[in-house]
């Protein structure tokens, strides 16, 4: 029986089982382990929902699992659930491996460094890598920041760090000068065929893939599928005007400060000002619609009152109506 002495979060890590889209950022990666060059600390870049975790965790997969017979990897692209590594990552419980996320408060607090600390003077099972993923990295603050900065600057043999990092949001620079930064995107044509899949995999119908991404061309695929889900496929809020969707979803924030909510609102928003541009024609109603999401993005980052900011959003909203 393995302890759970490593990780710090006793909670079970989602691991998609199909990685859509990353054939190429893959192969560059297994190229650098195959040729043993692969970098000490990785921070992953890229849009909130373009799925950074998901390819993480399989880049940490193929490390733990490359000496065992079930590695499929190089032909399915897939992993097989029966594979002993997956279970014990998908369970938390690996040996070598290390998670931090940021809390409900999206903050990383300095005392999940500490425990972090604790896993790293522990001796590696198995003579494999040790590997440390850190989710939301842009929610370091200084003093756990400063003391993960003291950690990646002794010496990090046979120790992977990843760094996942949403590029809405800056990190401290002194994170940043100490990783090796790689930058992920996708074109809107590798977005569409991500979200394809994706909604071929959950047995998805009657979805308008087209209508749906063109609408949202900004967006990352797995925040069109989340609000897609939550949003267009939910019978009762689908029947509502954008307004009525947009105060539904409030309130459903009010209660639970679930953050993806906020994305399903910003993207609500962002289609409440474009149907009224296409009836009005005129660019000044923009200036409403930044000045929103400006104070969505200034509640959540300073963790604002939000009953008031949201309490002078609907006002605007229904003025504008």
């Amino acid at each position: 029986m393995i302890n759970k002495i490593n990780n710090n979060e006793d909670h079970k890590v989602p691991i998609n089982l199909t990685l859509f889209g990353y054939e190429d950022y893959f192969k560059f990666f297994i190229k650098l382990i195959d040729n043993n060059k692969l970098p000490n600390v990785l921070l992953l870049s890229g849009q909130k929902g373009i799925g950074k975790f998901t390819f993480s965790n399989h880049l940490i997969f193929y490390l733990f699992s490359s000496i065992e017979k079930r590695h499929l990897y190089h032909k399915e692209k897939k992993i097989d659930p029966s594979n002993k590594t997956y279970n014990l990552l998908s369970n938390n419980i690996h040996p070598n491996f290390y998670l931090i996320e940021s809390d409900i408060k999206n903050n990383i607090e300095i005392e999940k460094i500490r425990k972090l600390k604790l896993f790293l003077n522990n001796s590696t099972f198995g003579n494999n890598y040790k590997v440390v993923l850190i989710n939301n990295s842009e929610f370091l603050n200084n003093s756990s920041a400063n003391a993960l900065l003291k950690i990646l600057e002794d010496n990090l043999n046979n120790t992977l760090f990843i760094l996942i990092h949403d590029n809405s949001k800056k990190i401290i620079e002194t994170i940043n000068s100490r990783s090796i930064k790689f930058n992920i995107c996708f074109s809107f044509n590798k977005k569409k065929e991500i979200l394809n899949k994706l909604i071929l995999q959950n047995d998805i119908i009657d979805v308008n893939i087209d209508e749906i991404i063109t609408n949202l061309p900004y967006e990352s695929p797995g925040v069109i599928f989340n609000y897609l889900n939550n949003v267009l496929l939910d019978k009762k809020n689908s029947a509502l005007d954008n307004l009525k969707q947009i105060t539904n979803l409030i309130d459903q924030y009010n209660k639970i400060k679930d953050k993806n909510l906020l994305l399903f609102i910003r993207i609500l928003i962002e289609n409440f000002y474009h149907k009224l541009y296409l009836l009005n024609n005129d660019y000044n109603i923009f200036k409403n619609k930044i000045s929103i999401i400006k104070k969505i993005n200034e509640m959540e980052k300073f963790n604002l009152d939000n009953n008031n900011i949201f309490f002078e959003i609907r006002n605007i909203l229904i003025n504008e109506k």
